[in-house]
């Protein structure tokens, strides 16, 4: 365990920096109330004198902790640095949105993508008055097998309590289906694609960085820049897996509903699931709740 591997988790810099100052805050009231409420004697002496070592001693730790970490290189740190704890996951994801000019999603339903990343990419393209490419490939809902076939998988390693079966993997996948056809505009171009290969991985990704996270929230993350060796690696996986899966022609030229029954004329089967779709909406993040 290293010490640059340790500080490169914002979390983890934030655990040290406040436990090191409640110990200092704590040294200073005790000696504080040992002054004020006797004399001095050798005994009350020694106390003191100890406690003005822990004061001095959390001050020169915190200080080297630091100074190691900005000044000093461990090349065994190198994997360390690139990966998020589970803490640290939605804060980067955020930052990540928050930046860019181009977003791609490689995931199954969508969840968090709908009703945190999405969101925040309509927003900055409308602050900035700037186009944004999106791209995203989900689980092709309008296979049934598949769709059990992955629910199958969730049952067996749900962590959020959901019942996971085949309509309501099909609802959530229509509802973030439905969030992107709401924000299309002519600043943000949506490309949608359904895949029929399953992975348990999450791929988010811009053209200066990628986050590859598990379905769940309590595994660790991987976030690759632009300067890492596999940051092309995963942006040609994606390519890979979109160009394996179908491209879906939104048909943005009506109301909602209307939209979604247009762009999935042939899934009419699916059609029964949209007023739930459409609540699913507005649900939050399951990995924020």
């Amino acid at each position: 365990m290293s010490v640059s591997g340790i500080m490169s988790s914002p979390f983890q810099r934030r655990l040290l920096f406040y436990f090191t100052l409640a110990i200092i805050a704590a040294s200073c009231l005790f000696l504080y109330l040992i002054y004020a409420a006797t004399s001095d004697s050798r005994g009350w002496n020694v106390i003191i004198g100890l406690l003005s070592g822990v004061i001095g001693s959390a001050i020169f730790a915190l200080l080297s902790t630091y100074f190691i970490y900005y000044f000093f290189t461990d090349p065994l740190a190198a994997d360390a640095a690139s990966q998020l704890l589970p803490q640290d996951i939605a804060v980067s994801l955020k930052q990540m949105a928050n930046t860019a000019t181009e977003y791609k999603l490689y995931v199954r339903t969508g969840r968090h993508f709908r009703s945190v990343i999405l969101p925040l990419l309509v927003q900055r393209s409308q602050q900035r008055r700037m186009p944004i490419s999106i791209e995203v490939v989900l689980l092709d809902f309008r296979d049934t097998e598949l769709c059990e076939k992955y629910a199958e998988y969730r049952k067996a390693s749900s962590f959020d309590g959901k019942t996971w079966d085949v309509p309501y993997i099909q609802i959530e996948i229509m509802a973030t289906i439905l969030g992107l056809l709401q924000a299309a505009s002519d600043n943000i171009r949506i490309g949608l694609y359904l895949s029929k290969r399953l992975s348990t991985f999450r791929l988010d990704g811009t053209s200066d960085e990628v986050i590859i996270t598990r379905e769940d929230p309590r595994d660790d993350a991987s976030r690759y820049t632009r300067s890492h060796q596999r940051f092309a690696a995963y942006q040609q996986e994606f390519l890979w897996v979109k160009q394996d899966a179908s491209k879906v022609d939104l048909k943005r030229d009506a109301a909602l509903r209307v939209a979604f029954e247009n762009t999935f004329s042939r899934a009419a089967i699916t059609h029964q699931l949209l007023d739930r779709a459409m609540a699913a909406m507005s649900e939050g993040s399951p990995y924020e709740s």
